[in-house]
């Protein structure tokens, strides 16, 4: 594995202060295989327009953080298993499901699962904020089980429109990236995150080093333990534990890189009062242990 960081410059009409963007690569992958429609297209040149499209492979142990983004993206899963997090917000992304990279949003993306692909549509244009807010797409951040005939023609035009660039392709291109808009923005629409599911997940957020149960959180926010599953698996596609295992691995992650505690002390800052414990699971969703991943990460 090799560690990248690099830093972007923000296309005109975005965020105003540059996108910082790092990743951890696994070996020739991600293989990213996008066409530009034109490499040097901007914001102002088109009120909307698509700017790139096509797909990519992962594996497990790729990863993407993206901080005030300067792209708006379409991710369209098409097999394997992501985790992504948005501006707070984790889900558990599958073959089906389609989640957003929001303008000026902080985002992590990372592969889950021995080998996943998704196919990527990215948007520009100086009416984009204006329609994304129109529209209902400004918070979205999955659509999930969106797969449809219907949904796979428009990626299948995109590609084919950038790849091809046939008579006209510029209003084609630009006509289908409303119509994906407005075909996405009716689903997604139905994915608001619930106000007692925003509370849950900010309570496991700020307090994963307790000892959390779902029987805990059932009384803690009056909510049975059936509705809590169902709610969790229908907005985040995940489970109340699955999320608070991910809080607790991305604060490890974050305290074995300053160097300043031993794996055991991290193991119990985190929430686990078994350092061997903590160690497998570290390995399940990471594919190496603590230490080799912080000797990995050490710089010298």
């Amino acid at each position: 594995m090799n560690n990248e960081a690099l830093k972007v410059t923000p296309f005109s009409g975005a965020a105003k202060s540059p996108c910082r963007l790092f990743g951890e690569n696994v070996g020739p992958y991600p293989k990213h295989y996008f066409t530009w429609l034109y490499p040097d297209i901007q914001t102002n040149d088109w009120a909307l327009q698509i700017s790139f499209a096509g797909p990519d492979e992962n594996v497990a142990g790729v990863w993407r953080t993206r901080e005030n983004s300067d792209t708006f993206s379409l991710e369209y899963v098409q097999e394997g298993v992501f985790s992504f997090t948005q501006n707070g917000q984790h889900y558990t992304c599958r073959a089906g499901d389609l989640f957003v990279v929001q303008l000026g949003a902080t985002m992590n993306m990372r592969c889950d699962s021995d080998y996943a692909v998704k196919k990527t549509i990215a948007l520009v244009g100086s009416a984009l904020p204006h329609l994304l807010t129109t529209m209902g797409m400004a918070t979205v951040d999955v659509i999930p089980q969106i797969a449809s005939s219907h949904i796979d023609d428009l990626f299948a035009k995109a590609f084919e429109l950038v790849q091809n660039r046939p008579e006209n392709h510029l209003q084609e291109a630009s006509v289908l990236a409303y119509r994906l808009l407005l075909e996405l923005s009716q689903h997604g629409q139905q994915r608001r995150l619930p106000e007692q599911l925003k509370n849950i997940t900010h309570y496991l957020e700020t307090n994963y080093a307790e000892n959390i149960t779902v029987e805990q959180l059932s009384s803690q926010f009056n909510i049975g333990s059936a509705t809590l599953f169902r709610l969790f698996r229908k907005y985040m596609q995940s489970s109340p534990i699955e999320l608070l295992i991910h809080f607790r691995m991305q604060r490890a992650k974050s305290l074995l890189l300053e160097q300043r505690y031993s794996v055991k002390d991290i193991a119990h800052q985190v929430g686990y009062r078994n350092p061997s414990f903590f160690t497998a699971e570290f390995k399940r969703l990471f594919g190496q242990t603590p230490s080799a991943f912080r000797k990995q990460n050490t710089p010298y």
